[in-house]
């Protein structure tokens, strides 16, 4: 029927190495189902579940549009299968999304610096075309990446409208070395059995919280602290924002904050690594600088 009808797509199925491609990422996966839906007109439930958010959409930017690829490169993804709801808008934009199996996003720089890497089993998304996107990553373990920043656990959930990151759970984090006056520094390690809600600046880790770090002294020392409590602050030198971690340079942590009874374990080493000291304290509402090395709290017992 020429000139007289209107065709327009309602669902896809594509098995074998199906090569993706939206304005935000692009990948290979083993199987792709996608529904779509005209812009502005209501969603059916013939695909993966979720409520769209027609105020939010105007909101901000989404996680599914090309703002910001410009710069910093589209994501790659890998993974077996591909579920999403797209809405056909100018340009379209992937609604809900569903990944399953061997799940892998990685996106570089210009340069090629990885800028964000993610693992897991299964990820969620929903509302992606708005501006209050939120998503979940779960495996054994998941895995986030972020500019040098190393994160593990076994569910994530990410909200961008609130900026903020949740571990649900045990987790673990990792910052990298990196250098300053006092010489190259070595990784900071976190570990947690409660959780974790990380607002783009503040990490909040909960029960039974260790770390492991090193600081190296003007007179070739190394004191390493390791130290472990029911609760731990950790603020960033910089603000992370989730939608666009492209814009961020490698990122450290300032001051780390025991807001409650605080063991300490500290070795000191010479420089060709003898061990000089080792010193035992407790103590509350504890701060340490990470950058200048300075602690600041109430001791109330000493061990050597």
């Amino acid at each position: 029927c020429p000139d007289q009808c209107d065709v327009t797509l309602d669902r896809l199925k594509a098995v074998g190495n199906v090569q993706v491609e939206s304005p935000r990422f692009r990948g290979i996966v083993r199987e792709a189902k996608l529904w779509f839906r005209q812009a502005g007109v209501a969603q059916l439930n013939t695909g993966p579940q979720g409520v769209v958010d027609a105020e939010a959409a105007k909101a901000q930017p989404s996680l599914t549009s090309s703002q910001g690829t410009s710069s910093m490169g589209k994501l790659d993804l890998v993974a077996d299968l591909l579920q999403a709801q797209v809405v056909l808008d100018d340009p379209a934009q992937i609604e809900r999304l569903t990944l399953k199996g061997g799940i892998r996003f990685q996106q570089r720089s210009p340069l090629g610096e990885q800028v964000l890497l993610m693992t897991g089993d299964l990820f969620e998304l929903q509302d992606g075309n708005t501006g209050r996107a939120w998503g979940a990553l779960l495996g054994q373990p998941a895995s986030l990446a972020l500019r040098g920043m190393q994160l593990k656990g076994s569910e994530f959930q990410l909200r961008q409208g609130e900026n903020t990151l949740e571990i649900v759970g045990p987790g673990a984090m990792t910052l990298p070395p990196r250098s300053d006056v006092r010489g190259p520094l070595p990784p900071l390690f976190v570990e947690w059995e409660g959780g974790m809600r990380f607002d783009g600046r503040v990490a909040h880790f909960q029960q039974r919280v260790s770390t492991r770090g090193a600081s190296p002294l003007q007179n070739g020392d190394v004191l390493q602290v390791l130290g472990s409590g029911e609760s731990l602050k950790a603020a960033l030198t910089q603000r992370l924002d989730f939608a666009n971690p492209g814009l961020h340079k490698t990122t450290d942590v300032g001051d780390l904050v025991f807001d409650a009874n605080v063991f300490l374990d500290s070795h000191l080493f010479d420089p060709s690594g003898a061990k000089k000291l080792f010193q035992q304290m407790q103590a509350r509402n504890l701060t340490i600088n990470r950058i200048t090395g300075q602690g600041d709290g109430d001791t109330y017992l000493t061990d050597f």
